[in-house]
Parts: structure tokens; C-alpha cells; sequence
């Protein structure tokens, strides 16, 4: 019984190689589409999630509103402002307006002006900092070569620090889930450094408005690759990537609307966003969307993206993805279970 017979020791080295070889695979695919709000007149965009996930912060005609996830109860802030976004503990609301950065109580009320010269802000998941991008900020000078740069700065108001100073545009920064990272645009393409500046690293992809997802695994942004033209306007549609710029995929399609600012659902299986549809060039009217997302698609598929409105109609694409990790360690496994076999031989 010392030695197992060579059949058998062949058949379990071919077992865990096939599985090795042949990999996990996953992807990401829009399996629904709802809209939230019917504008014709009234124009809505810029939502972002509550940090519950009960609310959405918008804009409506110029003017902060919140919303329940299912479009009900519009309620106004009374705030002019662009770029709302929740606090972590959602008492407070940090926006754009006027080329300057404002906070808030959640209802609109003690509105501060926070730092001017500065736009797109972005508040870190510790609460602590907000990223933005600026020119000549406090005293912090600009020169056509170093263009709009990232900036931080408390919340309340102090210790104003620039992070980028480089040729051309660095712009709408992002923090990650661990706020140890900013994601950002530098010249058309999507960005990553750390907190503080540092390790500044290309994804070498094109495109704007970078958003990490909950977990941090993901970036979602805006991109105009896919080439569609309305009037000669190139339509930007929203896209996903892993966090690396690998295994990009196209999550709305269509020459008839023009995709703008979104945020991903607190659990991550969402992106509120807002689209032209389709563009009204010279009249804007954007309405609020939310897609739902599927991230364990096991196939590369050409799949039809269920639709609840008759606005918004596409076909996805769903692009799969190697996962081989699980792979690896069978391997590994593997590799043990031979070299016991080997000594139980010996």
C-alpha cells in the first residue's frame, strides 16, 4: 500500500492543471434601468447617494434638492450649487457654486463658504479632508503651464495643502474608500496618487469624473472612446474599470444620449446617474437614472439590459474578466498533494 499507482498520480496532476488553466471567469453587466425623474422644462443632475443609501442630493435648475431613492419627495435645500456631496455621517453637504466650495447642514441650512477658486469637491470617507480642484488658490499662484491642479483642505477651512503641480489640468479629484488615495484626471486621463501627493500613477485610460466603488475595486468614470456624435458633440456614456486601468467595460451605450455625474449605491451594486435623452442641444434637459449592476456574470455574453422607461433603450455588451486567484491556489494545492504522494512512495 506504500505505492499509489501511476494512474492514478497522473490523473490527479492533469486534475488541478485543467483547473489551473482554465480560469474563473467574471464581468459586469447593467441588468436594469430606472428612471427617477421626468424633467421636460426642469432640468436634474449631479446625484449623489446618502451614506445610508436612502437619499439622493441633486440638482435642480441650479438648486440643491434631495430626493428618496425612488425619485418621491423632491424636497428643496434653497441653496444654489452644483457637485453636492454628503458628508460620511450625512449631517452635512459640501458643493460647488460660483467658482468656490461651500458646506452645509443637510437641509440647506448654516451654509459657509469653505475655500474660493475652487471647484469639483470631494469629501474623504474619514471625514476628516476635502480634495478639490483649483488655480490660484490662497496664494498658491497658477501659470499657464501648471494650469488647474488638486488641492486638500480641512473641513473647517484650514491647512490648505496642493497636491498636484505639474504641466497642463489635474482635475475632479475622488477619494477611495480608505481615503489613503485620490483618483483624478490629468489631461484627459485617469489618474492615482496617494493622500499626499505621492506615487502619482497613470491608469492609461482616457476619460473623467473617476469614482471608486464602495469597495474599492472598481472605478467608474466618463468617456467619450466610444465615439458616438450628436451634432456634432462627442457623448460621453459611463464605463468601469479595475482600479490598475485593466479590464475596462462599457456600461451605457447609445448615439441618443449623453451621460453625465454619477455615484455608486453605498453597497456598491448601484450608480445613480444623470443623462441627456436625448441631447437637446441647444436647450439642456437631463434627467436621473439608476442602474443596477451584476459583477459575478460567469461568460463574456452579448445580454439585453432590462429597461423600466422608454427614454433610455441599449443593448450591453458584458466584457469578462480573469479572476484566477481561486485558480492559483488549486494549484499550489496540487503541487503539495504531488510531493506527498512522491514521499509516500519513497
Amino acid at each position: 500500500m506504500r505505492y499509489l499507482p501511476y494512474c492514478i498520480n497522473r490523473s490527479i496532476l492533469i486534475l488541478f492543471l485543467l483547473i489551473f488553466l482554465i480560469p474563473n471567469v467574471s464581468g459586469v453587466a447593467v441588468t436594469n434601468i430606472t428612471q427617477l425623474t421626468y424633467g421636460t422644462d426642469t432640468s436634474y443632475g449631479n446625484p449623489a447617494w446618502s451614506p445610508d443609501g436612502k437619499k439622493i442630493v441633486l440638482n435642480k435648475n441650479e438648486i440643491i434638492h434631495t430626493m428618496n431613492v425612488d425619485g418621491s419627495n423632491i424636497t428643496s435645500t434653497g441653496q444654489n450649487g452644483y457637485y453636492a456631496k454628503w458628508f460620511p455621517d450625512g449631517s452635512k453637504i459640501v458643493f460647488e457654486w460660483g467658482n468656490s466650495v461651500y458646506i452645509m447642514n443637510s437641509d440647506g441650512s448654516n451654509q459657509k463658504m469653505l475655500i474660493s477658486v475652487a471647484g469639483s469637491p470631494s469629501i474623504s470617507q474619514d471625514g476628516q479632508y476635502i480634495a478639490f480642484d483649483g488655480g490660484a488658490v490662497k496664494g498658491f499662484g497658477t501659470t499657464p503651464e501648471q494650469g488647474r491642479g488638486i488641492f486638500i483642505i480641512d473641513i473647517n477651512g484650514t491647512n490648505i495643502k496642493r497636491l498636484t503641480d505639474d504641466f497642463g489640468d489635474e482635475i475632479m479629484p475622488s477619494w477611495s474608500p480608505n481615503s489613503q488615495k485620490i483618483v483624478f484626471t490629468k489631461n484627459g486621463i485617469i489618474n492615482i496618487m496617494d493622500a499626499d501627493g505621492s506615487n502619482m500613477t497613470s491608469t492609461g485610460q482616457q476619460g473623467i469624473y473617476a469614482r471608486w466603488s464602495p469597495d474599492g475595486k472598481y472605478i467608474a468614470f466618463l468617456s467619450s472612446r466610444a465615439g458616438d456624435l450628436f451634432q456634432g458633440m462627442n457623448l460621453e456614456h459611463i464605463y468601469v474599470m479595475d482600479v490598475d486601468g485593466t479590464n475596462v467595460t462599457q456600461l451605457t451605450f447609445g448615439d441618443d444620449r449623453w451621460d453625465k455625474t454619477f455615484d455608486w449605491s453605498p453597497d456598491g451594486t448601484k450608480i445613480v446617474f444623470t443623462s441627456e435623452v436625448p441631447p437637446t442641444a441647444p436647450k439642456t434637459i437631463n434627467n436621473i437614472y439608476i442602474m443596477t449592476l451584476d459583477f459575478n456574470v460567469t461568460s463574456p455574453t452579448t445580454a439585453p439590459t432590462v429597461i423600466q422607461t422608454p427614454t433610455i433603450t441599449q443593448t450591453a455588451t458584458t466584457t469578462a474578466t480573469q479572476t484566477p486567484g481561486f485558480s492559483l491556489l488549486l494549484a499550489l494545492a496540487s503541487l503539495s498533494i504531488l510531493v506527498l504522494i512522491r514521499k509516500i512512495e519513497r
